[in-house]
């Protein structure tokens, strides 16, 4: 999902204000935090 489709739905009313926020709280911005915990990818994902 992106960060524009989440904000809604978390009630915050910018997908700036979101990412502001999530980058606080979790110490990383919402592309690094993807990176980082991101499953990786099964043969039936390729």
């Amino acid at each position: 999902m992106k960060v524009e489709e989440i904000a809604p739905a978390m009630d915050f009313d910018s997908s700036a204000t979101f990412r502001h926020r999530f980058t606080r709280a979790m110490r990383a911005s919402p592309p690094a935090y993807r990176r980082t915990f991101r499953a990786p990818l099964s043969p039936t994902r390729l």
